[in-house]
């Protein structure tokens, strides 16, 4: 921003329409729809306490890019921010912003104009860590493209998205056609806790631990918005997670892995394992159906 005055450099900021407020120093800020004070709250919640020393990152839907700074500065040796649509939409004009705010603060982010669509390993490559951060629930094809854009993640994805279904007692999804959700056409889905985490552990991540959005009201049962966004760090395995964090007890996370964390956030959790309890014991029925010496001497009469 030139060795302007700082009344100049924040009319400069101003011209602009922000989704996140930076921090460009002096006093100057961006006066964007997610405030300083939220942003700190979802950088502690999804970054913090993570070690990022030396760890490569791709932000998927990275905006003015708030989320890339911060992972960049938190110790990532590579930060890439990807987006198309934000960067694209006539009102917010994202690219522009995402680059004056990199100019301004000097930090050594690579940028890649990229639909969700056409994120993976061959068109972006692999990263340690891949961020998903508001993006699901605006997918029409969700779990196929959560799938594909997991590829990208060697260690670790971290996926924050709009939440409903919660008194399901099964993986489940809400569909919002039209404007039905805060009139905007481009919110489809509302998965709840059950479906994410099976999501995520079908795309290969065995370790999964969930938060609460650190929102008002969020965390509050009794509140119309209680658990409406929520926050997963879904790792490969073991030595995945250690490489990021010592104690993740420590955290106020849920282990996923272990059922009475599971019983904490979902509704019904027991009816998925008693589901998979059971068709382990059919397939080990028929397995000793399949064992015996009458499945055998019938053989040739199955054939024919």
């Amino acid at each position: 921003m030139n060795e302007s005055t700082t009344a100049e450099q924040q009319a400069e900021v101003d011209r602009h329409n922000w989704f996140h407020s930076i921090d460009f120093g002096s006093g100057v800020v961006s006066k964007g729809a997610k405030t300083l004070d939220v942003l700190a709250r979802e950088h502690a919640a999804l970054l913090g306490g993570l070690d990022f020393t030396g760890k490569s990152v791709l932000d998927i839907g990275a905006w003015d890019g708030a989320f890339s700074f911060a992972a960049k500065r938190a110790g990532a040796s590579r930060v890439v921010a990807a987006d198309y649509l934000m960067w694209n939409d006539p009102f917010y004009q994202g690219r522009i912003t995402f680059e004056l705010a990199r100019k301004a603060l000097g930090l050594d982010i690579e940028a890649v104009e990229v639909d969700v669509d056409a994120v993976n390993p061959a068109r972006v490559g692999r990263f340690d860590v891949v961020l998903f951060l508001g993006v699901f629930y605006h997918l029409f094809d969700a779990p196929k493209l959560t799938r594909q854009v997991s590829a990208c993640a060697t260690d670790l994805l971290i996926l924050e998205t709009h939440q409903d279904a919660i008194n399901v007692p099964r993986p489940a999804m809400v569909m919002y056609p039209g404007r039905v959700l805060n009139n905007d056409p481009s919110n489809w889905w509302g998965p709840n806790p059950q479906c994410v985490y099976e999501l995520l552990s079908e795309a290969g991540f065995s370790r999964v631990f969930y938060q609460d959005y650190p929102g008002e009201g969020i965390t509050n049962p009794s509140a119309t918005q209680f658990r409406q966004r929520g926050i997963y760090h879904a790792f490969r395995d073991d030595a995945a997670l250690s490489r990021f964090i010592a104690f993740p007890g420590a955290k106020n996370w849920h282990d996923f892995g272990r059922s009475e964390q599971r019983e904490k956030i979902f509704a019904g959790h027991d009816s998925i394992d008693a589901l998979r309890q059971r068709a382990e014991t059919a397939e080990h029925e028929l397995a000793l159906i399949r064992n015996s010496r009458s499945w055998r001497w019938t053989a040739k009469f199955r054939r024919s």
